[in-house]
């Protein structure tokens, strides 16, 4: 029987919402394993979460690494030369 583990249903929703291929690999821990602007990253969450906050924390992370990438994207860009256009 396989159980859901909040952790992991939180980090692969946002790799999904950013449409980010990542794989699982299951053991003693899970670990997310995805490519971010050509880095190689991995998510290390427990296989049996004990307590309620982590799914948030989880969330969280992934958020955090996608701004800074996207922050970093930014600054590549503009030191590039590159223009982008901001669409409210």
């Amino acid at each position: 029987m396989s159980r859901r583990n909040s952790n992991l249903d939180a980090i692969t929703q946002e790799l999904d919402r950013a449409r980010i291929n990542y794989v699982v690999e299951r053991g003693r821990h899970l670990k997310v394993r995805f490519e971010l602007l050509g880095r190689r990253e991995m998510l290390v969450c427990a296989a049996t979460p004990s307590h309620t906050s982590g799914e948030r924390n989880a969330a969280a992370r992934v958020r955090r690494m996608l701004r800074e990438a996207d922050e970093a994207r930014y600054e590549s860009d503009v030191r590039a030369g590159i223009r982008r256009e901001v669409v409210l």
